[in-house]
């Protein structure tokens, strides 16, 4: 399909298809948007990376970011230089203090003793509503509450983005020139760093622990029965899975969009991760990682370990917060408004107002607050064009860049020594979280990509290109997908390898893959696409290569 991207103001707009590698739905835009980018400016700001405004918008649903630096022009034109030095030497000010306090250090404090337990007890709080029961005008009130408290969780996502990158991007820079070794040499000092992305967490320890302990608990879990009943009679039977269901049922199964299918819908994929976990029985081995840990710091020369040490401690520390930040604010939030308009739309949907309970995705927040109290407009007809517009918005070739050219980054080395150390850090974070490789490999049987974990395995390949299609996984089939996001996270246990088109070597399919000690390629480009479903390939995560064998 031909469409015209044109920019959706002044700047430069970046398409971000390591996380949104399609057209989001109308609602989605309209939660994410104004918390987004008041979010994100604010955690910069924290740090002292001089940027003026983080800006959220989309072209025909496919969303873009505009980053506007010190430097760069505004609306009106190039910015006064005077003004431009002084907000500079503002954020170096602020660089140096965020250097100096750690600031990363208390982010995650209050991340576990405040923030997440509150977040953790609002969706639980919010996913125990009967939504049968409630009458129109009572469905519309927790409407009303559960898009709340998704715009407030896309804000608490995005307001700990930098402390949750810079820390890993700050001590593998100082360690790859201390050793002399490639950054990407250091990633596997932080396997096991993130349990929640991987099959073994606190979270479903005690359901884990409790299944493996009751025979018949344990009977029920790998039963014949439909996935839905076994669900249910496990929780009735089991206090711990009912409490860890409760606790992660609302989450959605893949990316950030209503338009994605929560885990209590997917109850034969909560099945499957519980089971894993049984399996497992406890944190895995990770000897390995120690051997790993000597020999990179034995490169050190002797002088700078100890700084070494203490940058290597808070990387790990907070390298958790990555996943954590989605899985337990707007992947949850998300999720649970979903459910909620769905159960509006199945109302409207028997009364014939609505053509499908999803198509009331494709409205604004405004106008799906109107319509759950009995609105005309918009009409069935109205919000069906919606849905197929979108639909054929995902067939187009989005650009990755809108309106002005990109502007390089500026020269670390000129800026004063601690906002170089943090712009340099961020950037090379935003870096390995999103670029892809140089030049998509169109011929031959060789796929090349980024060596987002080491190891070599030959499978099955299984394209997913929607999520339903994540039910046809097997254990040891690989993992093939535009991209990945802390929703496959439930899926995990069964893939052998992971390839992806989009992200690099610190997005999410390099983390998960690290956590669980697959391999995984990232940022191919093409490979959803060159890949046929079912195909045997070779995964070579050690060479960044994904070859078609068969």
């Amino acid at each position: 399909m031909t469409l015209q991207f044109d920019p959706p103001g002044w700047g430069t707009w970046q398409q971000d298809r390591a996380h949104n590698p399609g057209p989001m739905t109308r609602l989605a835009l309209d939660l994410a948007a104004e918390p987004f980018g008041e979010a994100f400016t604010a955690t910069m700001r924290d740090f002292g990376v001089p940027i003026r405004s983080v800006t959220f918008g989309d072209v025909h649903g496919w969303p873009y970011l505009r980053l506007q630096f010190a430097g760069d022009p505004g609306p009106d034109g190039p910015p006064d230089p005077d003004e431009m030095f002084a907000f500079i030497g503002e954020c170096a000010t602020v660089a140096e203090k965020a250097l100096a306090d750690k600031i990363w250090r208390d982010v995650i404090q209050r991340w576990d003793d405040e923030i997440k337990p509150v977040a953790v007890s609002t969706h639980v709080a919010l996913g125990s509503v009967d939504l049968d029961s409630l009458d129109d005008a009572g469905l519309a009130e927790h409407l009303d509450r559960c898009l709340a408290h998704s715009r407030e969780m896309v804000k608490q996502h995005h307001r700990f983005n930098t402390s949750a990158m810079f820390p890993l991007a700050d001590f593998m820079l100082h360690a790859a020139g201390w050793a002399q070794q490639p950054p990407e040499a250091f990633f596997g000092l932080f396997e096991g760093a993130s349990p929640i992305s991987g099959v073994w967490s606190s979270e479903i320890e005690p359901a884990a622990r409790a299944v493996a302990a009751d025979a018949e608990a344990a009977a029920l879990l790998e039963g014949p029965a439909d996935p839905a009943e076994r669900l249910a009679a496990l929780r009735a039977r089991v206090p711990e899975v009912d409490e860890w269901v409760a606790t992660v049922g609302m989450r959605l199964v893949d990316g950030f969009d209503l338009s994605g299918t929560t885990l209590i819908e997917a109850p034969s994929l909560l099945l499957g991760k519980l089971a894993a976990a049984v399996a497992l029985g406890g944190p895995p081995d990770r000897s390995h990682v120690a051997e790993l840990e000597a020999r990179l710091r034995a490169a050190v020369p002797e002088e700078h370990r100890d700084a070494y040490d203490e940058l290597l401690a808070d990387a790990r520390l907070t390298y958790r917060l990555r996943d954590e930040r989605g899985v337990y604010s707007d992947m949850s939030a998300t999720g649970l408004s979903r459910l909620a308009v769905l159960a509006l739309g199945r109302r409207l949907a028997a009364a014939g107002r609505v053509d499908a309970p999803e198509h009331l995705f494709e409205t604004t927040v405004e106008e799906l607050r109107a319509v759950a109290r009995g609105a005309a407009s918009p009409d069935a007809a109205e919000l069906r064009a919606r849905a197929e517009a979108r639909a054929q918005s995902a067939l187009a070739d989005a650009p990755p860049f809108l309106g002005d050219p990109p502007s390089p980054p500026p020269p670390v080395e000129m800026l004063p020594p601690a906002l170089g150390r943090v712009v340099g850090g961020v950037g090379f974070a935003i870096h390995t979280i999103l670029d892809s490789a140089p030049e998509p490999s169109t011929e031959g049987n060789v796929i090349k990509g980024l060596a987002g974990n080491a190891g070599t395995v030959e499978g099955r390949a299984r394209v997913i290109t929607d999520i339903a299609e994540l039910a046809l996984l097997e254990p040891g089939d690989i993992l093939v997908s535009k991209t990945t996001s802390e929703a496959f996270n439930c899926a995990i246990h069964l893939v052998g390898a992971i390839v992806t088109d989009h992200g690099g070597v610190a997005s999410h399919a390099a983390i998960v893959s690290r956590e669980v000690g697959i391999p995984a390629v990232v940022g191919t480009g093409v490979a959803s696409v060159r890949i046929p479903d079912g195909a045997r390939i070779r995964v070579d995560g050690t060479a960044g290569e994904v070859t078609l064998l068969s």
